[in-house]
């Protein structure tokens, strides 16, 4: 998924669409950051870490828009279950 601006795949529309309008929903966001943020315009320059707040601050207020809020939000330490070598830097609920 290439075009942030349509992040979700026909079949993933179709998935949300089918859950129920009365019960919440819970997002859970595995969070890896880059060294460097890839934006092509080096004025943007900045840590991966950096470019995920500047995200957030408008992604928070969407979320906020349709009733959403964070659950829990914090770093990750080390995986259970996961696959060997795959690591997060952060997870939230939302």
């Amino acid at each position: 998924m290439d075009n942030l601006a349509d992040p979700f795949t026909p079949d993933q529309l179709k998935i949300l669409a089918s859950l129920p309008e009365d019960k919440p929903v819970v997002m859970l966001n595995l969070l890896r950051f880059r060294d460097q943020a890839a934006y092509s315009d080096p004025s943007e320059a900045c840590t991966g870490r950096e470019a995920y707040k500047r995200y957030s601050e408008t992604s928070l207020q969407t979320i906020a828009a349709v009733g959403g809020s964070v659950i829990f939000g914090g770093k990750a330490h080390e995986s259970l279950i996961a696959p060997p070598g795959e690591t997060w830097h952060q997870v939230f609920l939302v």
